[in-house]
């Protein structure tokens, strides 16, 4: 191969490449306009914030691609980037890489379950055990602001959860009320007690800071103009 055709070849690779590179190295707001992030349940309660944040985004422009992950995966895979961040999850100042968006979305009450059957008087601060699903906060937070220190069991999902209740292997379950209100109400010896209330908030990976500013507006007038909607009706 002669030296002018050899340079020809190397010229044209080294273009190439610096093309290929350009483009794997692109900011994140360049790369695309849609984003990833967990799906919510099913219940009314979770798709009304789901749909929210949902709305919020595409008047800026972006389409949500939702991935179904349990919820203790899903703060890995947030955390790690794989996901643009977390739909919505309670205020917690630990997390890797997750930038929490400043914008209140909704709160829920977090709920002690115990079986009158099996302990009358059980309260949080008498019972010597609780199970909660994975990934729940919203427990550890009451657990941490009472001060108390109790057997913490950890299940994989919620039908988990209630199975291994129901067979009476714990002494109660704490659960998100907006996540036991079927079972409660098929079961008359099971008894609740609200034990803390904790608010909601989205979350984006530290790749996607840009946004921060322009969600957090957008989620504001969301739920400003949610709030007249309810008003008028």
């Amino acid at each position: 191969m002669n030296l002018s055709l050899k340079f020809l070849l190397l010229s044209a690779f080294a273009l190439f490449s610096l093309d290929v590179y350009a483009v794997d190295t692109l900011p994140v707001s360049d790369k695309s306009k849609t984003l990833h992030f967990d799906k919510l349940s099913s219940l009314e309660f979770h798709q009304d914030v789901q749909n929210t944040i949902e709305r919020a985004y595409k008047k800026m422009g972006y389409d949500i691609v939702y991935h179904e992950h349990p919820l203790k995966r899903s703060y890995a895979e947030a955390s790690a980037g794989r996901l643009s961040g977390l739909m919505a999850r309670v205020a917690q100042s630990d997390l890797k890489d997750l930038i929490m968006v400043p914008v209140a979305l909704e709160s829920f009450k977090i709920v002690l379950v115990v079986n009158d059957m099996k302990c009358v008087d059980c309260s949080l601060s008498t019972v010597q055990n609780v199970a909660t699903v994975s990934g729940f906060k919203g427990l550890r937070n009451v657990l941490a602001n009472k001060n108390l220190s109790i057997e913490l069991f950890e299940v994989h999902d919620r039908l988990t959860l209630f199975r291994m209740f129901s067979a009476g292997r714990v002494d109660a379950i704490a659960v998100s009320e907006v996540l036991m209100m079927g079972e409660f109400l098929t079961q008359k010896t099971w008894r609740s007690e609200v034990i803390g209330e904790e608010v909601l908030y989205h979350y984006l990976h530290k790749d996607y800071a840009f946004l921060v500013p322009q969600i957090t507006k957008a989620l504001s007038e969301e739920l400003a103009s949610n709030n007249l909607t309810l008003v008028n009706d």
